[in-house]
């Protein structure tokens, strides 16, 4: 296979890096890396476009962690007004007698509208990067000093590129084309995403119900005082017939699962998708390439850290960003390693809390009752636990040893 025409046609080099995928993670990998003054294209098989529903909102939301948050405002794409700040949180278990309460006057973290985000991101991008779209990568080829990617949709069939970052997603791209399997679970729960309406205003606060069933309830708050974000991961029998309910009766049953914590009293079109983890075989499976974000691995949504995990890959890439050749052999082998063991941590955190709080002998309830009063009352233990969540704490700043800290 040739290699394709670069996009410097003066000193016919191929582009330093090509991005693939234009998701949250894909996009701030592109506007990073372009803002460090590399050439960059960003490769996309459909542009996006805004979404909101009947109550005016996409129910797609991410709840950003301040690091995510720093590294968007940095890209200059983060707009405060966009994003409602979550100051408080509420855990707790139907068959429970304690809750954990999080937030002591410090932001945990912003939950914006997904595609509004995006949106922003690509505006922006398309000022500083080589967007090519519609574009589906159909072929990955290492040359002696790039990597060739082939596809289809555009005028120019091909990209050259020294370092190409696969962002492309969960469900299979160019990482699969390179050897990277990415390994999931079978789906036993599947989640219904959607906006509420309350009669209450949120105040800052999310909330989140652990059912007897295993489910995982959470509602975010959003920017109008009266909406939250709703995610229910639910088994699939119980989530087939919870799509199946009409409004009224679905707003219902959202208040008998929150105990009316917040006052439900309408509810946006519902969406359902099935939910797995997976983790890929290897997140740098080829010389030039590298695998982030979804692409990398899926996690369980009960801890919203799925973007934020991806936004860490992409702080993680800059602090270890080398100099001339951007991916000489064996250069990324220990942001591999270190990303990799980084999702198998919360991979193995999710799973440990979804068998926790599913244990449902007397015995497993009251010890983990007895757990969670002594870490409620544990301000020491509770604050790194919180750190962690947001993206500040020892384990979650694995990887970052570039002098100077977190990039």
């Amino acid at each position: 296979m040739s290699e394709p025409e670069p996009k410097d046609t003066e000193t016919g080099r191929p582009l330093d890096v090509a991005v693939v995928g234009a998701g949250i993670v894909g996009l701030g990998a592109a506007l990073a890396l372009a803002q460090r003054g590399l050439r960059v294209a960003l490769l996309e098989r459909v542009a996006p476009e805004p979404v909101r529903n009947a109550l005016g909102f996409d129910p797609r939301t991410v709840a950003l962690a301040p690091p995510a948050v720093a590294l968007l405002k940095r890209l200059g794409v983060w707009e405060e007004a966009d994003a409602a700040a979550i100051d408080r949180m509420q855990v707790w278990e139907e068959e429970g007698t304690a809750a954990l309460h999080f937030g002591d006057g410090e932001t945990l973290a912003h939950v914006v509208e997904n595609s509004a985000l995006v949106e922003r991101m690509w505006n922006a991008a398309e000022k500083c990067v080589e967007v090519r779209c519609p574009f589906r990568v159909t072929d990955y080829t290492e040359l002696a000093e790039s990597a060739a990617l082939s596809g289809e949709g555009t005028d120019t069939p091909g990209v050259a590129a020294r370092l190409v970052l696969a962002a492309d997603g969960a469900s299979g791209g160019i990482g699969e084309l390179a050897g990277a399997r990415m390994r999931r679970s079978r789906p036993v729960q599947h989640a219904i995403v959607s906006v509420v309406q309350c009669r209450r205003e949120h105040e800052g606060a999310a909330l989140q119900r652990f059912g007897a069933d295993g489910s995982v309830l959470a509602l975010l708050p959003l920017t109008d005082p009266c909406h939250r974000a709703l995610i229910w991961s639910l088994a699939t029998s119980r989530q087939e017939a919870a799509m199946a309910w009409d409004d009224d009766a679905f707003y219902r049953a959202l208040n008998d699962e929150t105990e009316a914590a917040a006052g439900i009293r309408g509810v946006g079109p519902r969406f359902a998708f099935p939910l797995r983890q997976g983790l890929a075989s290897d997140i740098n499976p080829s010389q030039r390439l590298l695998v982030l974000g979804d692409a990398a691995r899926t996690l369980h949504p009960m801890a919203g850290q799925g973007v934020n995990i991806g936004l860490e890959d992409v702080r993680a890439l800059l602090a270890r960003l080398p100099a001339g050749d951007l991916a000489p052999p064996g250069a990324w082998r220990r942001f591999a390693a270190d990303r990799r063991a980084r999702s198998k941590l919360m991979l193995g955190l999710n799973a440990a809390l979804l068998a926790a709080y599913g244990a449902r002998a007397p015995l497993a309830r009251a010890v983990r009752n007895m757990g969670v009063r002594f870490l409620n009352g544990n301000s020491i233990i509770k604050a790194q636990l919180v750190r962690e969540a947001m993206g500040v704490g020892a384990l979650t700043t694995v990887g970052f040893d570039r002098p100077g800290g977190v990039q």
